[in-house]
């Protein structure tokens, strides 16, 4: 009895003096109680299991020492102390559940230190025993739902460590299952608790968005931080964690969608983080981390050099209190690595570049190559590299870079956006050193991601702002093909690497007259799946992602069975693969496809005919002009500015520099003869200017020797030309003078009216009229429309631009959910429908470019702003031309008659002609 009182003694007394550390927290406090407790349990032998309770309390004494002071001897001898009361404790002990997910916490924070992968097993493996038993308890007890809510919460941060080590993405998910379960059962009379399992929902969503960029994924993130700040107790020691995961959340949806008051909420949460965190406590890091990296996009949009260098000793500070093997040192070094160079770019301090490449090098030493992190690091320091070769300054070793190249090679997990950032990275370092097959391998990789990046799951915003990343990779990778003398990879790989949203919305409209002949039923559900894909595609507002999201992401695995079950079907083995050279070249068989490159290192032409493809060197094509006259040609035109008047002098200037840079030797290379049929197709900020009216004042024009069209790719053209033409024509006719917040537009209702005297069926939509869903539903039973109205552009997110109606704008993403029929011709008279986002000229979003994908043939669209009057002048010459026949393939022979009456009249105002543009066949 006398011994029964003693243990009973030793194990209360430890558990008390526990609380009064816990009370005051002070670390004297925790070593009193650790040296007290050591000497009371040093008194029994080894293997009593009568003290197995104060060997427990000792064990989460010293992994409380390590959390705050970072000693990893504790954390050894914490395991100890717990395996060894596990040890002595009988299965049937109601708080051995409690040892089990302590030892597995232990386990996961030496794992987190020293990487060790028997660590991390151990951590999953007792996480899991202690979920289980857990599991046994009385589940109508309170008390056993909390503790079995807690073990489910504490394994979510064991399966988030083992992603993070091997980039397995079903543990995020598992993890997030078990939290889910957590919030589900557990009795909610524990705020803190309750704190723990929302922060740790906080971080799934967050892990998964910065997986697949997916807005809803994010939005539910900020979601449940801001539920876990809220039940937070203000001491809690998780309180900091919990603040750092909240700003780093409203810190993407600042990059994600632009608005300066989620940053400066992710600041103010990132400064309060770091105010709650104990100063040498190394979960302190993060937050530092975090709110460096919130600093450099405060620079990025203020432009203030005193945020860039708060970024950095941020950043610094975050290194100085993480330990050498601690494993997040990587990504704390990595956000040093990138400031530091943003700040070299901007003074050119040779100091700076050193400190960027020394902490690149460091963060990639420290990361495993099966991390998922490990693609994007070595991204990072190619950049830093290439930064500095740039600025003149002596290269990195040539060995170095291509051992760097073939350590790419091996990071398998990273996911599709590091893989195709790294492999772009490393690609333009590669071929700055004049390694030219590596580079080529490097470029081709990161379009062949590009697909995987924008998954089908995601909302069309979402696809543009992951592709928006990748701005002139297609132009690098065939500059790289170009200069192999692949010409046919030239083309391939341009036509793999542009339009990618479009070309998935392709897919989904596949003829599937011939499978319909083998199998009805695989038929029928592609049909559906790829219907009701579209509709959801085009969510993009933070009210609905969150909604269609879980929805839309089941229809894209449905969606990738179904395409593996048709490839089963004999004679659909190639079903939606993407097609040849050979049999692209279907498309042009009546003329020239011009694909027009400028890389860093060359400019070139590729011309694919019906039978032949060729290249022509444009030794005058240099990327810097195109990027000097692209902006100079945006902001005049109002897409980088407030501004909506076109200059005419800087048009004049830009269509000269086309002429002598571009158009002139193309048009050599084509020769004389009877009148060419052009399709231009640009890459990266080609795209923004006016190929197709390149010439010298009063001298040679491209409107004097071809007749020009545009399409971003063979594919696109190739389904323009099997679109079934119409066979009747209906006319829709949209205008608006009075438009609600704009100015008014006189001549709009009169350039419409003069399509009702025809020979065929018309209806006339005029002001209040021209709703949204009046306009789209009769879209779906005409077969010709014109639209005399504004539209509104939105560079950034070219997706959520539209046409400007009564009620609203008619957006790009609901016009290309429509599936029309015998669509013919669609003439936009409104300002710049032609005119895609400046980071997304290969992607080709715009006004002009989904109403061919929503069905019509033909479309005619504008590059900039038109004014009213010549807008109405414009449309009158273009339908004088047209017979009053269903079909309108005399559309572009009558468009290109227009600007030229429209020059002769003209001849100094550009603005005024060489803005109207054609597409389709």
């Amino acid at each position: 009895m006398r011994r029964a009182f003693r243990t009973g003694y030793v194990n209360a007394r430890t558990a008390a003096e526990y609380q009064k550390f816990e009370n005051t927290g002070r670390l004297e406090d925790l070593r009193k109680m650790i040296a007290h407790g050591e000497e009371m349990v040093g008194a029994f032998p080894q293997d009593d299991e009568d003290i197995s309770v104060a060997r427990h309390n000792l064990a989460i004494a010293y992994l409380t020492l390590f959390e705050h002071a970072g000693d990893s001897a504790a954390l050894d001898i914490a395991i100890q102390y717990e395996e060894s009361a596990i040890s002595q404790t009988p299965v049937t002990y109601g708080g051995r559940g409690g040892m089990l997910t302590n030892l597995s916490g232990a386990y996961l924070r030496r794992f987190e230190f020293g990487s060790l992968d028997a660590d991390l097993a151990a951590a999953v493996g007792w996480g899991e025993q202690a979920v289980a038993a857990a599991r046994e308890l009385k589940p109508g007890r309170a008390r056993s739902r909390q503790f079995l809510a807690m073990t489910l919460s504490n394994l979510t941060l064991a399966y988030f460590a083992r992603f993070e080590r091997y980039g397995t993405v079903a543990d995020v998910r598992t993890a997030i299952e078990c939290a889910e379960q957590a919030l589900e059962i557990h009795p909610a009379k524990s705020p803190a608790d309750l704190s723990e399992i929302l922060t740790n929902l906080c971080s799934g969503q967050l892990r998964l968005y910065l997986l697949y960029g997916t807005s809803s994924d994010l939005q539910r993130a900020i979601e449940w931080g801001e539920q876990a700040k809220w039940t937070t107790p203000s001491k809690h020691p998780e309180l900091g964690g919990t603040l750092s995961n909240l700003s780093l959340a409203y810190l993407w949806r600042y990059d994600r969608h632009g608005d300066p008051e989620d940053l400066e909420v992710s600041i103010e949460h990132g400064e309060r983080a770091a105010r709650v965190f104990p100063a040498e406590m190394p979960a302190r890091g993060a937050a530092l981390s975090n709110l460096g990296t919130a600093y450099l996009s405060r620079f990025g949009r203020t432009g203030n050099p005193s945020d860039l260098d708060t970024s950095i000793d941020w950043g610094r500070q975050a290194v100085a209190v993480t330990a050498s093997d601690d494993r997040d040192l990587g990504n704390r070094l990595t956000t040093v690595a990138i400031a530091c160079q943003r700040r070299f770019e901007r003074n050119h301090e040779h100091a700076d570049l050193r400190v960027a490449v020394e902490s690149a090098e460091r963060a990639l030493a420290a990361t495993p190559i099966e991390s998922p992190e490990s693609a994007r690091r070595l991204g990072i320091l190619a950049g830093a590299y290439l930064a500095g070769m740039r600025a003149g300054f002596e290269p990195p070793d040539r060995s170095e870079v291509v051992l760097l190249s073939e350590r790419f090679s091996k990071a398998v997990d990273s996911p599709p956006t590091h893989r195709a950032y790294g492999a772009y990275s490393l690609g333009l370092l590669l071929g700055e050193l004049d390694i030219r097959q590596p580079a080529r391998r490097m470029l081709r990789e990161a379009i062949q991601a590009l697909p995987a990046v924008a998954l089908r799951e995601l909302t069309w915003g979402d696809q543009e702002y992951l592709l928006g990343r990748f701005s002139g990779l297609v132009a690098e990778c065939v500059s790289a093909e170009l200069d192999d003398g692949d010409v046919v990879g030239a083309v391939e790989y341009a036509e793999l690497g542009r339009t990618v949203l479009l070309s998935a919305q392709l897919d989904t409209r596949t003829d599937l007259t011939d499978l319909e002949d083998v199998s009805r039923s695989l038929a029928s559900r592609f049909r559906e799946l790829g219907a009701e894909l579209g509709h959801l595609a085009p969510a993009a507002r933070r009210s609905d992602v969150a909604s269609v999201g879980p929805r839309r992401r089941a229809l894209s695995a449905e969606w990738d069975e179904i395409v593996r079950r048709i490839r089963q079907v004999d004679g659909f083995e190639h079903f939606l693969a993407r097609a040849p050279l050979t049999d692209l070249r279907q498309a042009v068989n009546d003329g020239t496809a011009v694909l027009v490159n400028a890389g860093n290192l060359r400019g070139d032409a590729v011309l694919v005919r019906a039978g032949t493809t060729e290249s022509v060197r444009l030794s005058e094509l240099k990327l810097s002009d195109v990027n000097h006259y692209a902006e100079s040609l945006a902001e005049a035109t109002g897409q980088r500015t407030r501004s909506t008047d076109s200059d005419p002098r800087l048009l004049t200037e830009i269509l000269e520099w086309l002429w002598v840079s571009v158009t002139e030797p193309v048009l050599d290379a084509l020769g004389e003869g009877a009148a060419h049929r052009v399709w231009w197709m640009p890459t990266g900020r080609l795209g923004l200017l006016p190929l197709h009216a390149a010439g010298l004042p009063g001298g040679p024009s491209v409107m004097d020797h071809v007749v020009s069209s545009y399409t971003p790719t063979l594919r696109a053209l190739l389904h323009s030309r099997r679109q079934q033409p119409a066979d009747v024509r209906r006319q829709l006719s949209v205008a608006l003078e009075r438009t609600p917040g704009q100015r008014e537009l006189p001549g709009a209702v009169a350039e419409a009216s003069h399509l009702s005297g025809g020979d065929f069926e018309s209806r006339s939509l005029v002001d209040g009229a021209a709703t949204t869903d009046t306009v789209l539903s009769a879209l779906r039973t005409t077969t010709w429309a014109h639209f005399a109205c504004h539209a509104f552009n939105d560079p950034a997110t070219p997706s959520q631009s539209g046409l400007a109606l009564h009620d609203g704008l008619l957006r790009v993403s609901a016009i290309g959910a429509l599936r029309l029929e015998k669509a013919e011709l669609a003439y936009l008279s409104a300002c710049s429908t032609a005119r895609t986002g400046w980071d997304h000229t290969d992607e080709a979003i715009h006004l002009a470019s989904v109403f061919q994908l929503a069905g019509y043939r033909h479309v005619v669209g504008v590059l900039w702003p038109f004014e009213d009057g010549l807008a109405q002048v414009a449309a009158r010459l273009f339908y004088d031309q047209l017979a009053d026949t269903p079909q309108a393939d005399h559309a572009p022979f009558a468009l290109h008659q227009v600007c030229r009456t429209l020059r002769s009249e003209f001849p100094g105002r550009p603005d005024l002609w060489a803005g109207l543009v054609h597409s389709g066949p």
